[in-house]
């Protein structure tokens, strides 16, 4: 039903049921729709899509969800599709989105927060950023830098801190839409 739904609103060749650890990671995607399952952890959901590039994220849920649109325009998707929206509107939504528009209806936009900033990162921050989205632990980090452990742990704290995020996982969904230029030259 979704891919029948992203075809007739844009166009185009879609692929559906496709696992992300199946697409080629050099691939930089025109349109990027995570389907939240109503069961499904939407950390988990995030976390697999994390390393994918593309010009535009839609998340696509069944209930409107505060939490959820929050999580998902920090990790800068452009639009929150709820199911209960008529099929013609979500086809009007996506070609809005497509052409560089924002959708978040129900949600204040004071509320969804600020998206992190690299830029308020410090270089050796940025660094330790783009082992985390690596999935490196601590003690890897450490050692790729030369650091001490604790060093690290205080990098790590303010990564968190800059991404609102309570643990790992939530900062590097947060920040997981930047490559590697966003993170800077020297990473």
């Amino acid at each position: 039903m979704l891919r029948n739904m992203v075809a007739e609103a844009i166009g185009g060749e879609i692929a559906v049921g496709v696992h992300t650890a199946q697409l080629p990671a050099d691939v930089i995607f025109d349109l990027l729709i995570l389907n939240v399952p109503v069961t499904a952890d939407p950390i988990d959901s995030f976390a697999q899509v994390v390393s994918l590039r593309a010009r535009h994220r839609v998340l696509f849920a069944p209930r409107c969800d505060l939490d959820l649109a929050k999580l998902a325009y920090a990790q800068r998707f452009q639009g929150f599709i709820g199911e209960h929206i008529t099929r013609e509107m979500q086809h009007a939504i996506l070609r809005f989105i497509v052409a560089g528009g924002e959708y978040f209806p129900w949600v204040d936009k004071g509320k969804l927060g600020q998206r992190p900033s690299v830029e308020r990162l410090s270089k050796r921050q940025r660094e330790v950023l783009g082992h985390l989205l690596n999935g490196k632990t601590n003690k890897q980090i450490a050692d790729a830098l030369r650091i001490s452990l604790a060093t690290v742990k205080l990098h790590v704290q303010a990564i968190l801190s800059e991404a609102g995020a309570r643990n790992r996982t939530e900062a590097v969904v947060r920040f997981g839409g930047l490559g590697r230029a966003d993170l800077g030259k020297d990473v």
